[in-house]
């Protein structure tokens, strides 16, 4: 501003002296400008434009209506846009916005209303008008189906590699959005555009031929996978609008081939089930109040309940108000939209009925549904017909269409601005096409011919997508992935065949326990080597425990079903403590979990097994493994070896008892359970190498009822050589394996009254412990078991549903019921299994 105000008369005079032939030549510029392909082009770019914001859009658009503005100072022009207005589709147009403003005026906010009817017809009119410019000028029209089908595969490659690779490539599409986007919910509602589009694009690439046929072709793929969401948030009102498209698309080609009483008749059919169709949808839907029963059983299948129950609720106040409606765009402000529905946490109408039939009809009366529906009826009839005489640009208005209204069943409120604005844009080149020109020559539009070139397209670009939905697959589904790993393992002995060598040994020869006395003394063995002649440390509590708010996990109190957080510490030795919580449900029913976790994680990556044991009503404490989270080793002064840092493993050289750093947390966090939190039994169950611990202590510490390990250790012999995972340093700590090896710690861990242990393994599992060797020692653990006569039970569950180093869904729910008293289930046992194996490798 300083520099600004020293400027002086002459100074100013010299600066504009200097712009003046940069302004001229702007001017020259766009006095030169063809303000018809300016148009064409702004046309095209209008839908790509929405990726990078309504405003984006509006602003593209509003320079298209400017540019094709003066094409009505023609009086041809003139007379052409006064007779599509007086046609009887603009008169059931004009008849339309004529009811919605009397309807207005009994509106519950009458200016919003007006606005909403301003709007549309504004958007309508600048339809028209460009439809027109676009039609006389046919290489206009092409300049705006190349800038389409140029760019909107561009944008679709870099929408999908931003979704499925590098979520970087993001930040293309956000200067106009802001920093918190995310894919793939930032595409999801560009889905339903995609819809619209596809057959507007394929229509026009392969009319075209050559180089358009390949654009065309491909964009479709790279759509379709957008419109997938990768799985996570899959667009369905886009996807059935684009079926809605095909088949609207197949029916016109094949009214084609019929008389008129036979399309009058397949059309009259059509329309009469469609209406029936309506009728017993709404009259199945669930009046408000919704009721718990209505959430238990809901009437349509396909659809989440809390969408039913905004459909039963507008469908409702519709028949409240069936002649003028409550106004444009106010249902969500009707007496009870904005209740709650049960306990979903969202009301009745959050913005809008997400189905256009129910919303116009709502808001505006039946009748005004009834013109805007014969208005649109008409138009789609205009495109029908010149399908019929041989126009493909009706194939492709026509199908545009019924993506547009079909998906709109679903999606967004048809009073959007964006939404009809990309409908308008998009329909303006097949609609340019259809309409005959009056001042420049006819273009013709018949569909070509299927040459050598439009198949090999079609058939490339059909197995390449074929080829990258079977990648997406196969990396990104669990059944794919399953399918993957087997067909990529090294050998059958990965996952599916059994080593002959392990077959040599008889598992129940290794077992030592089958009495109460040889059992009591091997886990006196056990005890000891874990912590000497201190003995299980039975009444030992944390050395703090207080009250938490979160634990630094994504948990936090006060979130159902979660009512309290307590943080404890266990002091061990060597300038090492390991921290724990403790979660209590809202519902406590006297159970206790300890879960423990493994290498390489931290607690929060069980979150769904945590929540699925807090809904069962247990109380659970959670430990992380020496050396992750909150358990980091700290510098100790040692008195031999001077100032080290254990950090993980290497304990094992240096502590006294290493063993303790592994499981006396688990232990102490039993202990806290019973003495503060009013849990009467506990069980304990762990993933990897935190399975391991859980096996252990359930061995040394018979007052744990139910123990449970995930993908966490099998006996030495069994465990494969090559894989490293398999050899973790802490399970083959010589005084324990002495003590008691890895078939009799099952034993320890499930002998008991009462009690039960349930190994897991995932016999796909990318890391380790998987395939079915589990199965193949179950019989004799449980038949030793048995022997002792003190009670108690052994199951394996061989998980087949994925192929990761996971506790899958499946493995939560079985383990949720387990933990809480469930015991082992009959395919849990496995008395074939080494009988079995033997003899498919023919040693016996």
């Amino acid at each position: 501003m300083r520099s600004l105000r020293r400027l002086g008369t002459a100074d100013l005079e010299t600066l504009a002296e200097r712009a003046e032939p940069l302004v001229e030549r702007v001017g020259d510029w766009l006095r030169g400008l063809d303000r018809a392909r300016a148009a064409g082009a702004l046309v095209g770019a209008a839908p790509l434009a929405l990726l990078f914001g309504n405003a984006v859009l509006g602003i593209v658009f509003l320079a298209a209506v400017v540019c094709a503005a003066p094409t009505l100072r023609d009086r041809i022009m003139r007379w052409r846009y006064r007779d599509l207005l007086l046609s009887v589709c603009g008169g059931f147009a004009a008849l339309t916005v004529i009811w919605w403003s009397f309807s207005a005026l009994f509106s519950l906010e009458p200016l919003s209303s007006f606005e909403v009817i301003l709007r549309m017809t504004l958007f309508v009119g600048a339809g028209l008008l460009l439809a027109i410019c676009l039609a006389e000028r046919p290489d206009a029209r092409r300049l705006g189906e190349s800038v389409l089908l140029i760019g909107f595969p561009i944008l679709m490659a870099l929408a999908a590699a931003s979704m499925y690779g590098d979520a970087g490539l993001l930040h293309l599409f956000t200067p106009f959005h802001g920093p918190d986007v995310q894919p793939p919910g930032f595409f999801k509602s560009y889905a339903s555009v995609i819809a619209v589009a596809l057959p507007i694009l394929l229509w026009i690439g392969w009319r075209r031929g050559g180089g358009w046929v390949w654009l065309a072709l491909v964009s479709a793929p790279a759509a379709l996978f957008v419109m997938w969401g990768d799985g996570l948030q899959p667009a369905r009102a886009g996807m059935a609008g684009l079926v809605a498209a095909g088949l609207a698309a197949l029916l016109i080609a094949g009214a084609r081939r019929l008389d008129r009483r036979g399309r009058a008749a397949l059309f009259g059919a059509l329309g009469a089930a469609g209406l029936a169709l309506a009728v017993a949808v709404v009259a199945v839907l669930p009046g408000p109040p919704v009721t718990e029963a209505d959430r238990a059983d809901p009437p349509l299948p396909l659809v989440d309940f809390h969408r039913q129950a905004i459909w039963g609720f507008v469908a409702d106040k519709a028949l409240d108000a069936p002649l003028v409606g409550h106004g444009i765009n106010v249902i969500n402000k009707v007496e009870g939209a904005g209740e709650p529905v049960l306990d979903l946490n969202q009301e009745y109408v959050p913005s809008h009925p997400h189905n256009w039939v129910l919303e116009v009809a709502a808001e505006t009366g039946l009748p005004g549904f009834l013109l805007l529906a014969i208005s649109q009826l008409l138009l789609a009839a205009a495109f029908v017909r010149a399908a019929w005489a041989g126009r493909a640009g009706g194939y492709a208005g026509a199908a545009a269409m019924a993506a547009f209204w079909f998906s709109s069943m679903a999606n967004f409120s048809i009073w959007s601005a964006w939404w009809q604005v990309v409908f308008i844009a998009l329909l303006l080149l097949p609609a340019a096409r259809t309409l005959k020109p009056v001042i420049a020559e006819p273009e013709p539009d018949d569909p070509p011919g299927v040459g050598g070139t439009r198949i090999g397209a079609a058939l490339t670009v059909g197995l390449l997508t074929l080829a990258l939905a079977l990648v997406w697959t196969a990396r990104r589904t669990e059944a794919g992935y399953v399918v993957y790993k087997r067909l990529a393992a090294e050998n059958a002995y990965v996952y599916d065949a059994i080593r002959p060598a392990v077959l040599e040994t008889q598992p129940a020869e290794l077992i030592r326990p089958r009495d109460a006395a040889t059992l009591a003394a091997i886990r006196a063995d056990l005890t000891a080597a874990v912590w000497g002649d201190a003995g299980l440390p039975e009444a030992h509590q944390p050395d703090s425990a207080q009250p938490v708010e979160a634990t630094g996990y994504g948990v936090e109190a006060g979130a159902p079903p979660l009512a309290a957080i307590e943080r404890f510490t266990v002091p061990i030795e060597a300038n090492y403590t390991a921290v724990g919580y403790v979660l209590r449900p809202e519902a406590a029913t006297g159970r206790g979990v300890v879960y423990a976790h493994g290498y390489a994680g931290d607690v929060s990556q069980a979150a769904r097994l945590v929540r699925g044991l807090l809904e069962e009503g247990a109380t659970v404490a959670l430990l992380n493994f020496p050396g992750y989270a909150e358990n980091a080793f700290r510098r100790y002064d040692h008195p031999r070896f001077g100032p080290i840092l254990f950090d993980h493993d290497y304990l094992l050289h240096y502590a006294e008892r290493p063993m303790r750093f592994y499981i006396e947390p688990a232990i102490v966090a039993a202990n806290r359970l019973r003495a503060a939190h009013g849990v009467e039994g506990v069980g304990i169950a762990g993933f990897s190498a935190g399975g391991w611990v859980a096996a252990v202590a359930a061995a040394a510490d018979p007052r744990f009822d139910r123990a449970a390990s995930v993908a966490s250790f099998l006996p030495i012999y069994m465990r494969d050589w090559r894989n490293s995972n398999e050899w973790t340093p802490p399970h083959f700590y010589a005084p324990l394996i002495r003590a008691a090896n890895y078939l009799e710690v099952p034993v320890l861990a499930g002998s008991g009254d009462g009690r039960a242990y349930l190994q897991i393994f995932n016999r796909y599992d990318a890391c380790c412990y998987r395939n079915r060797y589990g199965a193949l020692y179950q019989q004799p653990v449980e038949a030793a078991i048995g022997a002792i006569g003190a009670g108690g039970d052994f199951g394996v569950a061989i998980d087949e549903t994925h192929a990761r180093h996971q506790v899958s869904p499946w493995a939560i729910a079985r383990l949720a019921d387990f933990l809480t008293g469930g015991g082992v289930a009959p395919d849990e046992r496995h008395p074939d299994s080494l009988a079995a194996a033997r003899a498919e490798a023919d040693l016996d």
